[in-house]
């Protein structure tokens, strides 16, 4: 097994233009020992034509394809049964990293950390201009921490394979992720934050995290299999929906 070697899953269903400046923003890492898996999340037929053209542009790109639309959840599953390599990352398709973040996260991985995660840049696209926000994360952030204020953006994220120990993402289209880290923080590993990297997120009107009302039902949904209080599930999932109303007024 090549020891340095990161494996990034790339799930990707009938994209933009901007698929070609995601893929971009990783092959053009200063980190090159990379391995790229994109999973065609059954797109249609054009849209798989143009996922294939972006993919032969390099030869560390492996591409798998789903034959039905299952969602980003069971995309990345069948990427993590594919990987092999010591480091995993994960990318949506319409995200974009700076060149230097898989560098950046793997020489902290190499220090001791068990995962590490980013800050994210949330662009808002206008008519005449392209406004942003920054969402800056926890320090370290452990499963109480997670549960209180989630802080863990999947397009951030670099972990040691070892750690992984079967966790899987779930099937809800909106918080399939949280499943994922919950699965794993709450075996006692925490995520290091990786000082000065973030990641590039392209707020849609028409994402499936758009819903507010459904992001309450997903969070709560998966709370309770990870918090045995019922009732403090409840109040925590409120708590950061309040938040969540909160920051986007």
């Amino acid at each position: 097994m090549n020891h340095g070697l990161v494996d990034v899953v790339v799930p990707v269903f009938n994209p933009g233009s901007e698929f070609r400046e995601t893929m971009a923003s990783i092959t053009g890492q200063s980190y090159r020992n990379l391995r790229i898996i994109v999973v065609d999340d059954g797109s249609n037929e054009e849209a798989s034509g143009y996922i294939r053209s972006i993919c032969d542009l390099d030869e560390r790109i492996e591409l798998t394809r789903l034959s039905k639309n299952q969602g980003g959840g069971a995309a990345r599953n069948l990427a993590l049964t594919i990987s092999s390599a010591p480091y995993v990352a994960f990318c949506d398709a319409d995200d974009r990293w700076p060149l230097n973040k898989i560098e950046t996260q793997i020489s902290l991985l190499r220090s001791g950390a068990d995962f590490t995660h980013t800050d994210m840049r949330e662009l808002t696209l206008l008519p005449d201009r392209c406004d942003y926000r920054w969402r800056v994360s926890k320090e370290i952030i452990a499963l109480d921490d997670f549960l209180e204020t989630t802080g863990i953006f999947c397009s951030s994220v670099v972990l040691r394979r070892e750690i992984i120990q079967g966790a899987r993402f779930g099937s809800m289209k909106a918080r399939h992720p949280f499943k994922f880290w919950c699965h794993i923080l709450s075996r006692g590993y925490k995520s290091v934050r990786a000082p000065g990297c973030y990641f590039d997120y392209v707020k849609r009107e028409q994402s499936v995290s758009s819903n507010k009302f459904k992001m309450l039902f997903y969070t709560l949904s998966a709370y309770v299999f990870y918090v045995p209080d019922k009732r403090k599930a409840f109040k925590k999932a409120v708590r950061r929906f309040e938040r969540y109303l909160r920051d986007r007024k």
